[in-house]
């Protein structure tokens, strides 16, 4: 079976009403202290993540930290303890997306050169261990386009060394690593579609200087034929999913006629759809499709929580407690009679391996340390954006902090703020390690889904187009109203923290709103939208006149001018609050230029500002020693601002590769 992510990420961006709707857990009394976990407890300890089941449902595999460095291992279902580790990267962290080979001889998987997002697909032979190289080593990026159980040898992959806008078409042999052209990419098109038998089915582009997309098919002499317009209202979250084994029909979460994404089947010969599936709260999101028949058998449904849905006989029991939390498949074998299953939300994942028919089967905690801790749960809550929109959020509270479990601690309670990136995508329940991080450290934690997120409908998206700084940023202030309105929040000691859209989210919260904010923390966040949007990587320019549609066109003396005035570096003495910045040297998508000039601009006005930069990361850290050091650095700045619990430093600092770039006193 396929498991299927319909979400397509881009850059990884008062007064409410009383109503809310707080759900909460009362089914655990809460303990009335906490022990401090260490960082390295949370972050670092030597975890199984990733887990994968492997075609022939006898083995697994799984990302696990060795020596600062995650690598792949591999173990027999009925000797986990004797795992084999099988990649050997020794200076950077292998990718989480890997896969297995549809026959399960091989596991494929894909690394970078310091955050710097060129990607090097390579594939190792679990029989004789040796590692084939399957991308091109000139600085190019690698994509995955096709992977099919008809020819395990062999996958489809995209590359962009002729033209780093554009990528063509390559069928690799996963064993020699002998490629074939299959398509040269001189029509400008952004996404492929491949058929089970690894054949170019259909593409994608943008129409000309025209905010919409339309899907071609394409016949076996590569002539492509428009076949299905894609509007501007529904293309950042609209996916083709795959063809059925005819390959007279292919799926997709669609919204052609509907707000939400609905699991839609189209006629690939005369583009008639069949709706399968539907939900009037919220988009459909992952599918998970038969590898025997080719046909979808299980949907989600996640608006407060996830809810999966079967299509046709029910083949796996889980027990209802599992039912209340989220349950991600992580593999099905090829007889479709066993699968493999993480459950976490009140705790950390949970890995089990059910067979049809029988009970299921608890392998391992995906963070076996932190078992011997009583963690909070995430709780759901709804709220009023000041112009009556739902806002889903969710609230992480300290372990003691709410005696009576009704979602309001017993007395207001530092807060941090925490949006999610993006900023289309959406945050949802789950067991959340920074969350957890934040409340033992004893903050109130709150992430809201703001308008312009995705799975909430293509209107609740829309509503965030040319909204940046204004009405998305309004949603964020109406969340902490609310929070202090409640009784969760405490006015004084309220922060921002985020990466990337929510490290903006950051700096905007202390450019427009500082009285309200006590301090921010910005990751990686971008300070001047115009600047962003003329250093984006080259092959996401084919996607421009969608992004300036929703954020402001840098093209023009009208668009520059609303984008500077919703950029954080127009309003610099504005700032009245401390700042935390961290950058990665390499980032491609939110370049160091978007740190130095605000740290720059800050310093000239003698505002607070630390900033940090970390020499050998791009767009997130991937190296340990990185993360932990940040991480406690993080920590020690809030709770300077904040009053929150600390565990120090140590060393860590000198073992990672941040740079104080600049530093006022605070």
């Amino acid at each position: 079976m396929k498991y299927l992510n319909s979400i397509y990420l881009l850059v990884g961006l008062c007064f409410c009403s009383c109503n809310s709707n707080i759900v909460t857990n009362t089914n655990k009394e809460s303990s009335l202290e906490e022990k401090l976990i260490d960082r390295a407890t949370l972050f670092a300890s030597k975890n199984k993540e990733d887990v994968k089941l492997s075609p022939n449902g006898n083995q697994l595999s799984f990302i696990q930290l060795k020596g600062g460095i995650r690598n792949i291992w591999i173990a027999s279902l009925n000797n986990i303890d004797a795992a084999k580790q099988v990649t050997f990267s020794t200076k950077r962290d292998v990718f989480y997306d890997y896969y297995w080979s549809t026959d399960g001889a091989s596991i494929i998987y894909k690394g970078d050169n310091g955050g710097d997002e060129n990607y090097v697909f390579r594939a190792i032979s679990l029989k004789t261990n040796k590692t084939t190289v399957l991308s091109p080593l000139d600085g190019s990026r690698t994509q995955l386009y096709g992977i099919s159980p008809k020819h395990p040898k062999e996958i489809i992959l995209g590359y962009n060394n002729r033209d780093p806008s554009y990528f063509d078409l390559y069928r690799v042999n996963i064993e020699s690593g002998k490629r074939e052209l299959i398509y040269k990419n001189t029509k400008g098109f952004n996404r492929f579609y491949i058929d089970t038998d690894l054949k170019l089915r259909m593409a994608r582009k943008p129409a000309t200087d025209a905010p919409y997309y339309m899907l071609y098919k394409c016949n076996e002499s590569k002539e492509f034929q428009p076949f299905y317009r894609i509007e501007l209202e529904e293309s950042r979250t609209y996916k083709v999913l795959q063809f059925d084994f005819s390959d007279d029909f292919f799926y997709a979460l669609d919204n052609k006629e509907t707000d939400k994404l609905a699991l839609v089947r189209i006629n690939f010969k005369t583009g008639e759809r069949k709706q399968i599936a539907s939900s009037k709260k919220v988009d459909l999101k992952d599918v998970i499709f038969s590898s025997i028949t080719g046909k979808p058998i299980l949907y989600l449904e996640d608006y407060l929580k996830p809810e999966w849905h079967w299509l046709n006989e029910q083949k796996f029991m889980f027990p209802e407690s599992f039912t209340e939390q989220r349950i991600r498949f992580l593999g099905f074998n090829n007889n479709e009679n066993k699968c493999l299953i993480k459950v976490s939300g009140k705790h950390p994942g949970k890995i089990y391996i059910i067979e049809k028919g029988k009970e299921e089967k608890f392998l391992f905690s995906e963070k076996k340390e932190l078992e011997n801790y009583e963690l909070p749960e995430v709780i759901p809550v709804t709220i009023k954006s000041r112009d009556g929109l739902d806002l889903v959020c969710y609230l992480s509270l300290p372990k003691g902090s709410d005696s009576n479990m009704d979602g309001i601690p017993d007395k207001p309670l530092p807060m941090i703020l925490n949006p999610h990136d993006g900023p289309w995508r959406r945050t949802h329940y789950n067991y959340d390690t920074w969350w957890q991080w934040m409340a033992n450290r004893g903050y109130a934690v709150l992430s809201p889904n703001f308008r312009g997120s995705t799975g909430f409908g293509k209107d609740f998206l829309n509503a965030g187009n040319m909204e940046w700084g204004a009405k998305m940023q309004d949603d964020l202030d109406d969340a902490v109203d609310w929070a202090i309105r409640v009784g969760i929040a405490n006015p004084d000691k309220i922060g921002m923290f985020g990466a990337s859209y929510s490290g903006y989210t950051s700096l905007m919260a202390l450019a427009k709103s500082s009285d309200k904010y006590a301090c921010a923390i910005d990751m990686f966040g971008p300070s001047n939208l115009e600047t962003l949007l003329n250093s984006l990587p080259k092959y996401w320019m084919i996607e421009f006149e969608e992004i300036v549609k929703r954020m402001g066109d840098p093209r023009t003396e009208e668009g520059r001018a609303f984008l500077k005035e919703r950029s954080p570096i127009t309003y610099a003495r504005d700032f009245k609050k401390p700042l935390l910045i961290a950058q990665g040297e390499n980032d491609i998508r939110v370049t160091r230029q978007e740190s130095d000039q605000i740290a720059a601009a800050l310093s000239q006005n003698n505002i607070p500002v630390t900033y940090l930069l970390l020499k050998d990361e791009g767009h997130g850290w991937f190296n340990t020693n990185n993360d932990l050091a940040l991480k406690g650095l993080i920590e020690d700045f809030l709770a300077k601002h904040l009053g929150g619990r600390v565990e120090g430093l140590k060393d860590q600092i000198d073992k990672s590769s941040i740079e104080f770039v600049k530093t006022t006193k605070q």
